[in-house]
């Protein structure tokens, strides 16, 4: 079956699938509590940026945004390209990892606090920003941009 009918079909299911665990998760009040931390979330996206920003310059990087249009609409025009992508997605870990040994660093120990559970609880919530940003948006995109210029050439 061709690439050019099956995304419409691929993407519902994905964002049914999806869907249902972020409709689940905001219900349950997890989602607010839990999922959204801003504290944890802007600082993660900012150096996630400026990660992007020095190792791949401003258009790379908007390049990267507008390759969202590959799962979207298949058109491998926008596309960003491997490397790029690659880097991008490299920062997410980073980013991850930078705000947890922030985290660790500024936090004050205090023996009769629940230090460690909170400490755990943002590096989790860290790492899960870092997964969810490189796995779930950005190597999408690398892996159906790859199969769609594999197609083309064929």
């Amino acid at each position: 079956m061709s690439m050019k009918v099956v995304p419409k079909i691929e993407m519902a299911l994905a964002f049914v699938c999806l869907g249902y665990i972020a409709i689940h998760t905001m219900l349950t009040g997890e989602f607010s509590e839990f999922l959204i931390r801003y504290n944890i979330l802007l600082p993660f996206s900012l150096v996630w940026l400026a990660l992007c920003l020095i190792s791949l310059g401003g258009a790379s990087l908007f390049k990267i945004v507008t390759s969202l249009n590959v799962l979207l609409s298949n058109n491998v025009a926008d596309y960003a390209g491997d490397k790029a992508l690659g880097t991008a997605i490299w920062a997410s870990y980073i980013s991850a990892v930078l705000w947890v040994l922030y985290a660790v660093s500024v936090t004050p120990y205090d023996v009769g606090s629940d230090y460690w559970k909170s400490l755990l609880s943002a590096s989790a919530t860290s790492f899960l920003y870092g997964f969810l940003l490189a796995e779930f948006v950005l190597r999408p995109i690398k892996i159906r941009a790859t199969l769609l210029l594999a197609e083309s050439k064929e």
